[in-house]
């Protein structure tokens, strides 16, 4: 019996799921599907993407920061058991560096904003205060906890939230801003809010040196609570751009799932808890942060009769499409909403079994999809609508002293035998069941 072997070299991009097309190679028009798919089994529940979709950071089994290598599951970790807050975890653009907060409730638990430089394998605190554990009840003795921390655009900065908790109005909110290799923290803008913690999780600073973010106090009614957005650099008054309080459409507090292109989506999670997912109004919105004017995503499609739900949205690389991750009695899907045109197609013909966690999911540069299950991360490889399977991986041969390992065999039934492989992997020739010389497409 013959056997035909694929392998591939244990570094680089080739093996790794979503080392496909870029998103400017997709022609106007087409959409998305699922190519590959792939459950990782490095016991954490949840990670981060890098830019380039090659490498995983999370909290490891034994609570320190870890970095996972996609293809191979090979980690690397520094630092001590910490309770690292994992949704803070965030790579630099560059992916040299990764970013990361502390669990600050529950308890209050003093925290300060570390960095992991891949280069040196260093884990160092930026903002440390010299406090470390559970801060003793409310006081203005207690020092500041830093969190929320989101990359300058150039990798070198990093933006955060720094709350105060002190005795009654002495508690307030302020963004900051800290060099990638330390120094003293410059503030940014001390916020008109007297409560500590009062930004939510991500924070965004876009290429113009805007930051993005929502502020949500315990008082659903505030007129205050919305989209803020503000020069990081240069300081200032913080505009509200998409106002959350008393009377807006949003129902309430909401975060940011994503922005590209000028746009955000908006999920208005207050409606979740107020009118249940699944219900008739919308709580994904899209709106246009120079002008401030929104409009809800589209309905899904129905399929047979069934009405699936919104549970998590994000944009593509490039901005023209948003990625939605559905869910309904049969499973979840992946489903594809083209920005220009409004039209939704699924990315996969039938739901999967199972429900995937709340928690934003990524699309990075490579056409990578992380999406977080219980049972850990998924990454799904997408190419554009039509594109053919790959028969074999790019050629050229993996640097020096790099091994090889097998992804794929086959055994055809030819009915010949002595039969030597073409150059380019595609045919066979030999000897056929008649004896004579015979040919044999390996795709067949």
């Amino acid at each position: 019996m013959l056997a035909l072997v694929l392998a591939l070299p244990i570094v680089g991009s080739a093996e790794v799921p979503g080392a496909t097309p870029d998103t400017a190679s997709r022609a106007p028009g087409t959409g998305w599907q699922v190519a590959d798919v792939r459950e990782l089994d490095i016991g954490v529940r949840y990670a981060a993407l890098s830019p380039n979709g090659q490498n995983l950071a999370g909290v490891g089994p034994d609570d320190r920061f870890c970095i996972w290598d996609v293809a191979t599951l090979e980690s690397e970790c520094a630092g001590e058991e910490m309770p690292i807050h994992p949704e803070t975890i965030t790579w630099s653009p560059d992916g040299t560096a990764v970013a990361f907060a502390l669990d600050t409730i529950p308890p209050r638990i003093d925290s300060d904003i570390y960095v992991y430089d891949r280069g040196t394998g260093a884990l160092r605190n930026l903002t440390d205060d010299g406090v470390e554990g559970v801060l003793e009840g409310i006081s203005d003795d207690n020092p500041p906890i830093d969190d929320v921390p989101t990359w300058s655009p150039d990798s070198q900065q990093l933006a955060f939230v720094r709350s105060f908790h002190g005795d009654g109005e002495s508690a307030t909110t302020a963004i900051m801003r800290v060099e990638r290799n330390g120094g003293e923290p410059v503030p940014v803008a001390l916020l008109t809010v007297a409560q500590s913690l009062a930004v939510s999780l991500p924070i965004y600073w876009l290429p113009d040196d805007t930051l993005v973010y929502t502020q949500n106090t315990n008082d659903i009614e505030d007129p205050n609570n919305g989209v803020w957005m503000l020069d990081v650099v240069a300081g200032g008054s913080p505009a509200l751009i998409v106002p959350g309080g008393e009377g807006s459409v949003y129902g309430g507090p909401m975060v940011i799932s994503d922005i590209a292109g000028g746009k955000a989506i908006i999920f208005a999670y207050w409606l979740a808890g107020d009118i249940g997912f699944g219900g008739d109004r919308p709580m994904f919105f899209l709106v246009d942060l120079a002008t401030g004017g929104s409009e809800p995503l589209p309905p899904l499609p129905e399929a047979d009769g069934k009405s699936p739900q919104l549970v998590d949205a994000t944009f593509s690389p490039d901005g023209a499409t948003i990625l939605l991750v559905t869910t309904s009695l049969d499973g979840a899907q992946l489903m594809a909403l083209d920005v220009a045109t409004g039209a939704i197609s699924p990315l996969e013909p039938e739901p999967r079994d199972g429900r995937y966690l709340s928690g934003v999911p990524q699309w990075v540069s490579s056409n990578t999809v992380l999406l977080q299950r219980m049972d850990g991360p998924m990454l799904f490889s997408l190419v554009p609508t039509g594109t053919p399977p790959a028969a074999s991986p790019a050629a050229g041969l993996p640097p020096d002293g790099a091994p090889w390992r097998i992804v794929a065999e086959r055994s055809p039934d030819l009915g010949g035998r002595d039969v030597v492989l073409s150059p380019n992997g595609g045919w066979l020739a030999g000897i056929g069941p008649e004896v004579s010389i015979a040919s044999r497409r390996v795709a067949r």
